[in-house]
């Protein structure tokens, strides 16, 4: 009887906890007690973090499939979770909003491309250094733009191009700092390797030449209307979907932006 008054002062409240996969007992003095004993709950939550990892990885890459084909705007939540095969809260509980993944997705964007761009400009730097000469300054360039324009990583490179210029129109605290972090040593590497190819031409030029390189190759790559607006005026002579011939067009423009005399000679009437 005196247990039996015991339990019905201390009423016992029962939590499930979702995404724990953990169910307990909470009764006299706030103790708590698991249904599952320790090594049983230890295996679930590992399942469950499997899960939630998987889970995760599948928004991200759905999201950067999504965003590269259709533009960051036009793809909804719905539309998001629906392809990741999650369910449609999912996007608010892994990342937030759908603008946090977006800043998620660049940052995991930046890292990759960045390393590639580095390792491919490392090459090129140990080329020259191994001939004792000046590095090439077409295969530079190249370093820089191959992320935009490789086939093997066109939705990739695509979408990069997108983020950088919704960073310029709608800068945020987060893009900010992904692109200090990780896109201005980028930029300092490659205006110092200009700089080794075309030392007549002082260095701070090439801070400005850069700048206008990143626009060039971003402005070339993020235009996704189904009629590119390069085609309709060059009545289709000239195809952005045409990688090959992309990377040679900017190559040429490049090389001879690059190389041209930081002032240009007064023409004497």
């Amino acid at each position: 009887m005196h247990a039996l008054s015991m339990s019905n002062r201390c009423l016992k409240q029962v939590f499930y906890i979702a995404h724990r996969t953990t169910l307990v007992v909470t009764g006299l003095g706030g103790a708590t007690m698991s249904i599952f004993d320790r090594g049983e709950r230890k295996g679930m939550t590992s399942v469950a973090a499997a899960g939630d990892a998987a889970a995760r990885e599948r928004i991200v890459e759905t999201a950067i499939e999504l965003f590269a084909a259709k533009g960051i705007d036009n793809v909804s939540v719905r539309e998001l979770t629906g392809h990741a095969k999650v369910n449609v809260g999912a996007i608010n509980y892994y990342f937030g909003s759908k603008a946090k993944l977006a800043e998620l997705v660049f940052e995991q964007l930046a890292i990759r491309i960045s390393k590639r761009r580095i390792d491919d400009l490392e090459r090129v730097l140990r080329d020259a250094a191994g001939r004792s000469a000046r590095p090439d300054l077409a295969s530079v360039v190249r370093a820089f733009i191959r992320p935009y324009v490789d086939p093997a990583m066109k939705t990739e490179g695509a979408l990069l191009a997108q983020l950088i210029l919704q960073h310029r129109l709608r800068p945020t605290s987060t893009t900010m700092r992904l692109i200090k972090k990780h896109f201005d040593p980028l930029a300092q590497r490659f205006v110092g390797a200009l700089a080794q190819c075309c030392p007549e031409i002082p260095r701070p030029e090439f801070y400005w030449r850069y700048t206008f390189m990143v626009s060039t190759v971003v402005l070339t790559v993020s235009d996704l209307s189904p009629r590119h607006r390069l085609v309709r005026l060059s009545a289709g002579t000239a195809d952005p979907s045409d990688a090959a011939a992309t990377e040679e067009a900017l190559v040429r423009y490049l090389v001879g932006a690059m190389s041209a005399p930081a002032q240009s000679t007064p023409v004497v009437p």
